[in-house]
């Protein structure tokens, strides 16, 4: 008779729960081809949350050959100087159609007109997407009216958006309703009445004013149900 290991003895519900302290890195580097058991346990977790920030190549590489898209529930992808090109590799591996269990959504340093194709596709599905962060994306690329309204259609579902520049939201009437925390990297002080009025469910906010013609806030328009705001400052000019 064969002797029982610990591993063989803890369920897969166990595995899973043990799962959730670790990252998909450390689960599948520890845990892939010991034997059909193990196998068996990853291929049925469902709740990966994959951050490829900073993450190797040979390690970007083992994952996106053993994990199938619709295990993901939330992930990070990356353009930084350490990971080039790495948002470009994962959407050609992966039909971003196929991540029907995302829930969450980070994109660093992406190039800005990679996004509307992006967005066009998860708004073709039943996406579960309800946190989006588009971080240190600064180019001055300018959406057209029909680009806008593609972004506001995927925009408005969400709970939680961090983007790196208000125009993504402030070239808009439409309100997000759903929208409970918000953080926006670049920001005029001017656009904050109308950030106000766009987010009447708005629970937290967190600005970087980059430019001021004017530090006031337009209190009166604060939303009902706001219990956090941050304004961080950067290159503010004083006229005398």
């Amino acid at each position: 008779m064969l002797k029982r290991t610990v591993s063989n003895i803890l369920s897969i519900e166990v595995w899973h729960e043990i799962f959730i302290y670790l990252s998909a890195v450390d689960i599948f580097n520890a845990f892939t081809n010991i034997n059909s058991y193990f196998n068996s346990i990853l291929f049925n977790y469902k709740q990966y949350n994959i951050n490829f920030q900073s993450c190797l190549k040979t390690h970007f590489d083992l994952i996106c050959c053993h994990i199938q898209p619709n295990q993901i529930l939330s992930l990070t992808l990356s353009n930084s100087n350490d990971t080039p090109g790495q948002f470009e590799l994962f959407i050609a591996k992966f039909n971003i159609k196929s991540l029907t269990c995302l829930h969450s959504l980070t994109l660093i340093e992406i190039d800005p007109t990679c996004l509307i194709p992006l967005i066009i596709s998860l708004n073709e599905i039943q996406n579960h997407i309800t946190s989006f962060s588009i971080i240190n994306c600064f180019d001055s690329y300018n959406l057209n009216s029909t680009e806008l309204a593609i972004m506001q259609l995927f925009f408005r579902q969400l709970k939680k958006l961090v983007i790196s520049n208000a125009r993504y939201i402030t070239r808009n009437n439409n309100q997000l309703v759903n929208l409970r925390h918000l953080s926006i990297q670049q920001c005029n002080m001017n656009d904050l009445e109308h950030i106000f009025h766009l987010t009447p469910s708005l629970h937290s906010l967190e600005l970087t004013i980059c430019r001021e013609s004017g530090f006031w806030i337009p209190v009166d328009d604060i939303p009902l149900k706001l219990k956090r705001l941050v304004l961080n400052t950067r290159k503010i000019y004083v006229q005398e």
